[in-house]
């Protein structure tokens, strides 16, 4: 779960970003953000899932594209299945 986006910029003006995350195990770490586009969004304090990260012992977590953010889209699937609940009990009747 993402709890602050730092937007930074390199030394030859590229765009990045530096995720601060909570994970599984409510540990906070930081997670920088390659390659990143004006038209990237990340959503603060929703699930997502990490795809494709890497670790380096000096500079930590990292990933190649703010893609690699995968939104987890539970609540959605789990009011989809509320919903069919509901619809399956009336065509019961």
């Amino acid at each position: 779960v993402p709890l602050s986006v730092i937007e930074k910029k390199t030394s030859k003006g590229k765009d990045y970003w530096i995720v601060e995350v909570i994970d599984s195990n409510s540990n906070i770490t930081r997670v920088k953000c390659w390659y990143v586009r004006n038209t990237d969004i990340l959503h603060v304090n929703r699930p997502y899932l990490i795809n494709g990260i890497d670790y380096d012992p000096q500079w930590g977590f990292s990933v190649r594209s703010a893609k690699a953010f995968g939104m987890i889209y539970i609540v959605r699937w789990l009011l989809n299945i509320g919903q069919m609940a509901k619809t399956n009990t009336l065509l019961m009747r």
